[in-house]
């Protein structure tokens, strides 16, 4: 897998929201590095909670190989914020559209990223 698994990770962590993963964006470039930060470097950064560092501290990364397989077995394409075939005008949003966060149990259809194709995201 490549850098997808890092961008699926950070958009699933709770409590992470938009806002902030921009700022971590913009401060450490692309979901990779953030996840590569070590424990005191997370706790460093200044513009995000107590919380927020306790979520980026959780380096397991089954989750999102869980939710890459289920998109590539319904053939649904994973675009991660900086990725080219990211919306530009979703880039412009300060805070999009928040989806309840992706739940097996919860049956919910949404992710954090947006994504295109021609089915839904169900488990």
């Amino acid at each position: 897998m490549d850098n997808k698994i890092y961008t699926v990770w950070l958009s699933t962590l709770m409590g992470v929201g938009t806002i902030t993963i921009k700022s971590l964006y913009e401060r450490f470039g692309n979901s990779e590095n953030i996840y590569n930060l070590t424990a005191s470097e997370i706790e460093e950064i200044d513009f995000i909670s107590k919380n927020q560092k306790l979520a980026l501290k959780n380096k397991n990364l089954d989750y999102a190989k869980s939710i890459i397989e289920d998109c590539e077995n319904k053939e649904i394409k994973i675009i991660g914020f900086n990725d080219e075939d990211y919306p530009q005008s979703l880039k412009n949003i300060d805070d999009p559209h928040s989806p309840h966060p992706y739940s097996p149990s919860s049956g919910s259809k949404y992710i954090w990223i947006f994504f295109w194709g021609d089915q839904f995201l169900t488990i």
